[in-house]
């Protein structure tokens, strides 16, 4: 499992408390455990990761998206000791694949839309509307994943076109995403590309 760890780029991580989710550093490596850094974390979210608590990781390792739950052995400060985990789990995918869309979607400036979510991922989203929207500006929206777990962004548009019932086919990324929300909608890909495999 170190040899694994070792391997792994862009770490996550997620405590029970979500809105703490955050992004770290390996710092050391231990015969049991590991010590990392949470160097964007505010003073605050510190108190979510507690001693001997579970935690969420993900990260981009050779095999795909690596992910694992494991527990918080030492803290000190913004520098944890995490647990090597017994298991982990893989997909063979990039961090933003593309996967369905199962939640709701709102355009701020256009609340009375029809809006037909298709997919999502960590980079962007695609979806059928009625409202004309106009390629490389930028629009508010506002995303409730089916996990109830609420984001707030803006996206720019790449590309839109009409379909045969009328509505825009529109393809967009996100802009101005807080890491925050884009963790969750990492762990919202994984969780659904878990899905699809075990079915």
């Amino acid at each position: 499992m170190k040899n694994l760890i070792k391997k792994v780029k862009g770490f996550k991580i997620i405590p029970e408390k979500f809105k703490s989710s955050t992004i770290f550093d390996v710092e050391e490596f231990f015969d049991n455990d590991f010590s990392i850094k949470l160097y964007q974390t505010e003073e605050m979210d510190i108190n979510d990761y507690i001693v001997n608590n579970e935690v969420e990781i993900f990260g981009l390792g050779e095999e795909g998206l690596i992910y694992f739950i494991s527990s918080i052995t030492d803290k000190n400060d913004k520098e944890l000791k995490i647990k090597y985990p017994e298991s982990y789990k893989s997909i063979q995918r990039r961090e933003s694949s593309r996967v369905d869309f199962k939640g709701t979607l709102e355009l701020v400036d256009f609340k009375e839309a029809i809006i037909e979510p298709i997919d999502i991922s960590a980079g962007g989203l695609k979806f059928f509307s009625d409202a004309n929207l106009e390629n490389e500006k930028t629009y508010q929206v506002k995303l409730k994943l089916n996990n109830n777990i609420n984001i707030n962004s803006d996206i720019e548009i790449l590309k839109t076109f009409k379909t045969k019932d009328g509505l825009n086919d529109i393809r967009a990324k996100f802009v101005n995403i807080n890491s925050t929300d884009r963790i969750a909608l990492i762990q919202y890909s994984f969780q659904i590309l878990l899905e699809n495999e075990n079915k």
